[in-house]
Order: C-alpha cells, then sequence, then structure tokens
C-alpha cells in the first residue's frame, strides 16, 4: 500500500513535470525565435544604415574634390573611398560576429526536449538572413580593395608590423 502510494505520487509528479514542459517549452521556443528574428533585422538595419553613411562620405567626397577642381577618380579619392570601405568592412566583420555569437547564446539555451520539440514541429532552429542579404552591399563594399579585410588574421596583422618595430 506505501509503495503504491509512492509509485502514485512519483507518477504524479512525472505527468505534472512533462505537462510544464509541454507548455513552457512552445512559449520559450517562440521567445528564442523571436531574439534571433530581432537580432537579424538589427543587423539589417545596421547594414542599411551603414551603407548610407558611406553613400554620403562618397558624395562628400566628390564634393570636396569638385571644388577643389580634381577629378573624382583620382588617386586622393580613391584612397579616401577605399579607406572608408576597409574600415566599414572591419566593422561589420565585429557586428557580424556579435550578431552570430548571440544566436550561438541563444541557441545553448535550448535543451534536448527543445531540440526535440523542434524536430517533432519540423521548426528548426533559425538561421541569420541577413548576411546573405546584404551579400551584394557587403561585395560593393569590397569592390576595388586590394585585399579583403573580412579575411584578415591574426598572422596577417603581424606581418604587416613593420620589422623595426617602428610605429607609421
Amino acid at each position: 500500500m506505501v509503495v503504491d502510494l509512492l509509485l502514485a505520487a512519483v507518477f504524479g509528479a512525472l505527468v505534472t513535470a512533462v505537462a510544464v514542459l509541454a507548455r513552457s517549452i512552445p512559449a520559450e521556443i517562440d521567445r528564442h525565435d523571436q531574439l534571433i528574428e530581432e537580432c537579424d533585422q538589427s543587423l539589417a538595419e545596421w547594414v542599411v544604415d551603414q551603407h548610407r553613411s558611406l553613400m554620403q562620405r562618397f558624395h562628400e567626397l566628390d564634393q570636396e574634390a569638385a571644388s577643389l577642381e580634381v577629378v573624382p577618380s583620382g588617386g586622393t579619392i580613391r584612397a579616401e573611398q577605399n579607406a572608408a570601405r576597409t574600415l566599414l568592412l572591419y566593422e561589420y566583420r565585429s557586428e557580424l560576429r556579435s550578431a552570430r555569437t548571440f544566436c550561438r547564446t541563444v541557441e545553448v539555451e535550448e535543451r534536448s526536449a527543445h531540440r526535440f520539440y523542434r524536430r517533432l514541429r519540423g521548426r528548426p532552429f533559425p538561421l541569420l538572413r541577413a548576411p546573405a542579404e546584404a551579400t551584394p552591399v557587403v561585395l560593393y563594399w569590397l569592390d576595388g580593395l586590394p585585399t579583403n579585410p573580412l579575411t584578415w588574421t591574426l598572422a596577417d596583422a603581424v606581418a604587416a608590423v613593420p620589422s623595426d618595430g617602428a610605429f607609421a
């Protein structure tokens, strides 16, 4: 009799735990999906804002060249444009890294019950869409640069340090 009561209590607790999980898992997955969507939207908006700023800077450089009667495609203007593009690409790499890290952090919060529910419902963990959608913009930023700032590594940075140790 005591064993039956004990088994009933354990079974009741188990059913209650499963019921709580069954209610909380979908809500947590919805919240996680929303967080990833917001992160994705934020990255997309960042790309748009930065691209507009870059276009404004190019326009300013063209106006300066016109006021000085300098050929806009001249070396100084092109060098300033390339410098602006390079700095923007470094910032993009940092923003992209932050977005991906955030997504991994959210994904790590999901346990086996979340993954089971996602498989059962055909709801894979969401991926960032903004990087793929921004590809034409990023390629424009890369256009004409002698090197790709997105691929620089620590070894490249070390190699770029002057051998005499002097600062440029």
